[in-house]
């Protein structure tokens, strides 16, 4: 029967060149050979992590992602868990390089640019309008809900203002609709002629 060789992925891993540690994706014993990376492990170390990836000296930074994450207390042989027991933290000077790659913005040319249905506000800024939907959720609400306050109107035209023009007729048409929906209840839950009226 033939046979396959299959290549495992290497329990550690490294997160930037410039880094002196390495991360553990998983348990690692001691005395593990990790030959990719040329190192024997000097110490039982959990997944997630770190080991150092070279021999560190007392007082170098310790540099993961790249980012120095503290100092070494003490000298620290290549394979060894690195964590709080032999890493401190440390004041250094930082220089996070704001805008070092900055490039100037290529803007499309005006008549090029993407525009939209919109207002200018009067103090300059644009935005969209605003449409309110109203829904009837049940059929003895659609009458109701077809009326609209004059006030909704930018531009009421002259039948609109005529046909709107009281506005206390959408809610006497609501008053008689939720009337007609108590008449049409079961007997059941129908108010009976003796109830209190309330």
């Amino acid at each position: 029967m033939a046979t396959h060789a299959t290549t495992s992925a290497s329990p550690l891993i490294r997160l930037h060149a410039n880094d002196n540690v390495l991360i553990a994706r998983e348990p690692i014993a001691i005395g593990q050979q990790l030959p990719e990376f040329g190192l024997r492990m000097r110490a039982q170390v959990p997944a997630g992590h770190k080991i150092a990836a070279r021999d560190i000296a007392a007082g170098e930074p310790v540099r993961k992602y790249d980012t120095v994450i503290g100092a070494a207390m003490r000298d620290i042989s290549a394979g060894e868990h690195v964590h709080s027991h032999n890493i401190e933290l440390i004041d250094f000077d930082r220089d996070p390089g704001f805008c070092e790659d900055v490039r100037p913005v290529d803007y499309v040319p005006e008549d090029q640019r993407a525009t939209f249905m919109g207002i200018v506000r009067p103090d300059g800024r644009v935005a969209t309008r605003n449409f309110i939907g109203i829904l009837s959720s049940v059929n003895c609400s659609s009458t109701a809900s077809t009326s609209r306050p004059s006030g909704w109107r930018t531009t009421p035209t002259s039948t609109a203002s005529s046909r709107l023009r009281r506005p206390a007729a959408a809610a006497c048409r609501r008053r008689a609709i939720t009337s007609m929906c108590c008449a049409a209840r079961s007997p059941a839950t129908r108010p009976t002629p003796t109830s209190p009226a309330r």
